[in-house]
């Protein structure tokens, strides 16, 4: 016997949950069945107040039902019908969902959002390392706190909080589930072993100077305002790795002057994004003569800029395919297709796995293509910059990868690219560019060829 296809499934996403009969609950859906429309589509409701969202120690996110089941994973389409009242958690889950290539109604859902709890999901679906946290708007109980981010100590902090207010350290999930109930908008956090933090000086998406903060003994804050020491530190002076998070960090919240906090675990050496700050203090606070010096050139250069260019940026008009390089991985040559209708992009990959090299977790994984020219190219490759992502993939089902952060480099140009692996086999192309990657970089034109865009180079 056949087995009946599955129905497309549309949630319908409101701020509180009004009942079943309410317009601005149940009875939005209802009134539109009665009405004979959504033949054929399996409907629900959600409300944000009644959400958990979350992102474990392993960078794994979740958002689901108080009750822990999942309203979300299959979804062929959500609308966010009535959220203005709480647009953080919205944006929250937008950033969620359109990492899962899930489609979301309407499109200026995904502007909204300053509060640090919207900027970490930007930043977590974008493939930054963030904090791992857990948030509901309802109350949580210390079991909910254990099974998303594991045992304490933990801190729970405003989400709109600055300068080290409504910050707390709570020994037991007991006592932060308690914590979290006193404020509204809470964040719950595990306690990052810490030798100090970061505060990167990102101004136009290059980083500038940084100040490293060390708490008071007996603190769990770095926060200068809250007694913390500070020393200022050249751009040459700081880890690679904590610059290149927060460059990342700072694009993906959309500032071009930004402040971004970044901490190193002192054990595993794992390094975290807790929050990108606007602005940042520039003519406040410690070290405001470097802070303002760098300031000022960056305003110079932009300011310069825009008079000796007088153009905006042009993109680049590509075609059908194009050809890519990964200087990081050495690898050359490779032909991509271009495709607006996959949200991220995607790299054949096999032997994809986990592996422990000197204590510290790489992903493994090995690379086989044709280039251009006809070589075969084979390469086992190892990265600690990884994380993973549920895609929708050509069948419509929704399956969890593994992702990565690369350079690209196309048509001579870099650009900064998060693609998934998977094995893509019995695809003719090993590489697959979606609309993370296009947007804002690259008119497509499918009139082109690749033989033709390479004659046009």
């Amino acid at each position: 016997m056949k087995k009946a296809a599955q129905k497309p499934i549309v949630v319908f996403v409101f701020s509180r949950n009004h009942g079943p009969t309410s317009t601005r609950y149940g009875g939005f859906v209802t009134r539109l069945q009665k009405h004979g429309q959504l033949k054929g589509m399996e409907a629900r409701v959600v409300a944000l107040e009644e959400l958990i969202i979350s992102v474990d120690t392993e960078q794994t996110a979740k958002v689901v039902n108080l009750d822990g089941t999942d309203p979300f994973s299959d979804a062929s389409l959500v609308y966010f019908k009535s959220w203005e009242s709480m647009p953080e958690l919205a944006s929250a889950v937008s950033c969620y969902l359109e990492s899962m290539g899930i489609p979301v109604l309407d499109e200026l859902i995904h502007g909204q959002g300053f509060s640090k709890l919207s900027q970490l999901m930007r930043m977590w679906a974008g493939g930054v390392r963030i904090t791992p946290f857990v948030f509901s708007y309802a109350a949580l109980t210390d079991r909910h706190i254990n099974n998303y981010i594991g045992e304490g100590p933990y801190v729970v902090k405003d989400a709109f909080g600055e300068k080290g207010k409504k910050n707390f350290f709570a020994k037991t999930a007991k006592e932060a589930a308690k914590l979290a109930t006193t404020y509204p908008m809470m964040l719950l956090q595990p306690f990052i072993p810490n030798n100090g933090d970061w505060r990167v000086l990102t101004y136009g998406h290059r980083v500038r100077g940084g100040i490293f903060r060390q708490g008071v003994a007996g603190s769990h804050l770095n926060n200068t305002s809250a007694g913390a020491t500070s020393e200022y530190c050249s751009t040459e002076d700081m880890p690679e790795d904590v610059k290149i998070e927060a460059v990342k960090a700072a694009r993906l919240c959309m500032l071009s002057v930004a402040g971004v906090d970044v901490m190193t675990h002192r054990d595993t050496g794992e390094v975290y994004v807790l929050e990108a700050n606007q602005g940042s203090q520039i003519v406040t606070g410690h070290h405001t003569g470097q802070k303002m010096a760098a300031f000022g050139e960056f305003i110079d250069e932009h300011v310069q800029g825009r008079y000796v260019t007088g153009k905006p940026k042009k993109l680049v008009v590509v075609g059908r395919h194009v050809q890519v390089s990964l200087p990081e991985f050495e690898l050359e040559g490779l032909v991509a297709k271009v495709d607006t209708g996959a949200y991220r992009s995607a790299l054949h990959a096999t032997r994809i796995r986990e592996i422990s090299i000197e204590g510290k977790t790489m992903l493994s994984f090995t690379v086989e293509y044709k280039t251009t020219d006809g070589k075969i190219i084979k390469k086992e490759i190892t990265s600690d910059q990884y994380g993973k992502a549920f895609v929708r993939n050509s069948s419509g089902k929704s399956e969890e990868r593994y992702r990565i952060n690369v350079v690209a480099v196309i048509g001579g140009r870099e650009y900064d690219m998060q693609v998934t692996l998977t094995n893509r086999g019995g695809m003719k192309f090993p590489l697959l560019l979606g609309r993370r990657l296009l947007r804002s970089n690259f008119i497509v034109n499918p009139e082109l060829s690749r033989k033709a865009y390479e004659e046009a180079k």
